[in-house]
């Protein structure tokens, strides 16, 4: 029997626009996750030096939304009193 690799599903990419519209936010936030590393993407720009065109996989977009996911914790009480 043949040793095979398994092929991967390709991965669905997102623009940062598309990003915008998705979590409601401006373009200039999305920039700076990524930017910051907070948010992994890849450029595709055709030139090293040509201006970035940032792509986010939905691998990476998964694990950004996750942590930064807030949890409920329940009716909050002010004092001690509920």
């Amino acid at each position: 029997m043949a040793n095979r690799k398994r092929a991967r599903a390709p991965q669905t990419y997102y623009s940062p626009d598309e990003l915008v519209e998705r979590w409601g936010v401006d373009a200039g936030r999305v920039s700076e996750w990524i930017e910051s590393g907070e948010l992994t993407a890849i450029n595709v720009a055709s030139a090293s030096d040509a201006q970035p065109d940032y792509r986010v996989g939905i691998l990476e977009i998964s694990l950004f939304e996750k942590r930064r996911r807030v949890h409920d914790r329940g009716p909050s009480s002010v004092g001690g009193v509920e």
